[in-house]
């Protein structure tokens, strides 16, 4: 199967809706929580028996819509297997822009999808997504190839754009799940320390142990994302002190009372041993 690309963008009076024909389901929406799809977003996902795919947003065009607002492209792709190099040219081009605040891939997208053809486009209902697909994948092809390089490491982790080492670990985690592998490679750009932790439940209720996400403006290091469900246990364990530790480890040790009660209870013991000894005597 080759790769199925869908091409969202707007006229000048005509607003936002994908060329011809739109994906078959909305799935990048599970990340509205993380990231503001207007501004530049990335998300490589391969689920377990699912298809690879793709999500590039807040691409700019050259064009402005009939307010003088800059137009936005966003790209979908459902990656075919075998056309792993083919798409990291793509993903490798993105993320260089993100990084360099540039727009390389804006302007092949405006070279190759002039304006008219665009407005004409957004007109049209007839079924001519066979078009969008070629039109990409020749301009995906265009694109000079670099080898990525091969950085295996397990688990879910974030960083920041800007380092180097961030992002050649987070290209050769993309370039894997193009190969096929089950992961999530990312650049979300509203999310925050407080709001990973939950990103990874719930990548981990989908299967995913191996994810990078990357941040724009962000001064971290890479970092493994926390862990909620152990959060939640200290959370617990550090604001109930002894109590929350017996909750959550389970009460180890007996409980014992304090030692002025255990005095009066050994006292109380021992009279009544003695009360008893003198009834046995009495008979």
């Amino acid at each position: 199967m080759s790769t199925e690309f869908y091409l969202q963008t707007r006229g000048k009076t005509i607003d936002y809706r994908f060329l011809y024909k739109a994906p078959s389901s909305e799935w990048w929406r599970r990340y509205v929580d993380y990231t503001l799809f207007e501004d530049r977003t990335i998300i490589l996902e391969q689920l377990a028996d699912e298809e690879c795919r793709l999500y590039l947003s807040g691409i700019p065009s050259n064009r402005r819509d009939r307010v003088n607002t800059i137009i936005r492209y966003t790209l979908v792709a459902k990656i075919g297997k075998g056309e792993s190099s083919e798409n990291f040219r793509l993903v490798k081009q993105f993320l260089d822009d993100c990084r360099d605040k540039s727009n390389a891939l804006g302007e092949r997208l405006d070279s190759d999808f002039l304006e008219q053809y665009i407005e004409d486009a957004l007109r049209s209902d007839g079924e001519c997504q066979n078009q969008i697909s070629q039109k990409v994948a020749s301009l995906v092809n265009s694109i000079p190839y670099s080898e990525p390089s091969d950085q295996d490491e397990e688990g879910i982790w974030w960083g920041r754009l800007e380092f180097d080492d961030n992002c050649e670990k987070w290209l050769s985690l993309a370039n894997q799940i193009l190969n096929g592998e089950p992961g999530v490679a990312a650049l979300l750009n509203a999310t925050s320390e407080k709001s990973l932790p939950s990103l990874k439940e719930k990548l981990h209720d989908k299967g995913i142990l191996n994810a990078f996400i990357l941040r724009p403006n962000d001064n971290s290091e890479r970092k493994p994302i926390k862990d909620p469900r152990k959060d939640k246990m200290e959370s617990i364990q550090e604001g109930g002190g002894d109590m929350g530790k017996r909750i959550t480890r389970g009460i180890k040790k007996p409980i014992f009372p304090s030692p002025s009660i255990r005095i009066y209870l050994g006292a109380g013991v021992l009279f009544s041993a003695f009360i008893f000894l003198v009834f046995i005597l009495a008979r």
